[in-house]
């Protein structure tokens, strides 16, 4: 393995010092053909320098027998966590990783069930509302990652070493397709008071924050915007304008760009192709997915390098596909949907208050709107 990426990183040097050139002049089919093989070879070679070279720079030495069986569990959603598992795999191809993905109330009471035989390594893409209650509860070991003081600190639990790091923030939003709004004579919503106006009744979408850290951050927004006994007036005349919550909460504005539905509230989604992304005016709550170790005897060396890989060079430009804000500098451009300071419109909020108020929130929720839930 390490000769593997040893080489890799000699061929990126190389590349980047006197990066090789095809012959314009050559004529024939066959130096044609030629050509076309150096540049096939000349992309894989790059790709392979992407991954492999970005980690090296992180981590100068990588252990030769690094082999391991690894359990991750996650709450990415499945297609986003494959994307990001084929960059491990290219740099760690003898590490085996057991992905266990699940809605985030499942792996909450699988994980506080397992706590005296934990049977994860690695928590990957959780927000750090729930990372924060697992920490209450024992359950996560402090780990400063390979290359940690290039995180921005605000993505780092404040602790030496930390219990937590972050890959990337998510924002709080609202999905609308105009055209299926215009038909049915609704304004598009700028504020998140104007979302209970009685002309949206049963006409919004938006996940369970059961099942659904964008559902959650919803929820945790409104308790900041209000004070306790308001938000939950505030949520009682919200629920008169749900068609349904969902359980999954990129399925919210997919619905909604498909046209089932006018509005979605929720996160900021990609790849919509007949709605657009509203940002309200009070501001949007916020949710850090971050990753963190299993407290368990003994800490696999595989875990340790897992975790150091999520927060490497390597793969913070695949998060920066979903949001600006990741735990690294990336210098890649905005994905669609963002306002241009997506920073200015955070709301203040204490992620702490959150965690330690959740449980108790989320009972309430599910006694008070369950009937809208998707079964």
């Amino acid at each position: 393995m390490l000769q593997r990426l040893r080489r890799i990183h000699k061929i990126c040097e190389q590349w980047t010092n006197n990066p090789p050139r095809v012959d314009p002049s050559a004529a024939t089919r066959h130096w044609q053909w030629r050509g076309m093989v150096s540049r096939l070879l000349g992309a894989l070679v790059l790709v392979s320098c992407v991954g492999g070279c970005a980690f090296l720079s992180d981590r100068q030495e990588v252990d030769a027998s690094e082999t391991g069986i690894i359990t991750v569990y996650t709450a990415f959603p499945a297609d986003e966590a494959a994307i990001y598992l084929r960059d491990f795999h290219l740099v760690f191809p003898e590490i085996q990783v057991n992905l266990v993905q699940a809605p985030i109330d499942q792996l909450t009471t699988r994980l506080l069930a397992e706590q005296t035989d934990p049977q994860a390594d690695v928590l990957w893409g959780v927000g750090l509302t729930n990372l924060l209650l697992f920490e209450w509860n024992d359950l996560l070991k402090p780990y400063a990652p390979v290359g940690i003081e290039r995180l921005d600190p605000r993505f780092v639990d404040a602790r030496t070493p930390p219990y937590w790091v972050g890959a990337y923030l998510s924002m709080a939003a609202f999905c609308v397709n105009a055209d299926a709004a215009a038909r049915r004579g609704m304004p598009t919503p700028r504020t998140w008071q104007e979302l209970i106006n009685p002309i949206y009744r049963r006409s919004l979408v938006m996940p369970n924050p059961n099942t659904s850290n964008a559902g959650l951050t919803v929820i945790l927004t409104i308790f900041e915007l209000y004070n306790e006994q308001d938000a939950w007036l505030y949520l009682d005349e919200l629920h008169k304008n749900i068609a349904t919550y969902t359980a999954d909460e990129v399925q919210t504005c997919r619905l909604v760009d498909s046209g089932n539905y006018p509005i979605g509230i929720g996160r900021t989604v990609g790849g919509l192709g007949n709605s657009r992304m509203i940002y309200p005016r009070e501001g949007s709550g916020w949710e850090i997915t971050a990753a963190a170790l299993v407290r368990k005897d003994p800490i696999q060396p595989a875990a340790r390098t897992f975790l150091d890989w999520a927060m490497s060079k390597s793969v913070m430009p695949l998060y920066a596909r979903q949001t600006p804000l990741t735990g690294m500098a990336t210098g890649a451009a905005s994905p669609p949907g963002f306002p241009a300071n997506p920073e200015e419109n955070l709301l203040r909020q204490d992620a702490s208050w959150g965690a330690a108020n959740r449980s108790r929130i989320l009972r309430e929720w599910q006694r008070r709107y369950s009937d809208k839930v998707a079964k």
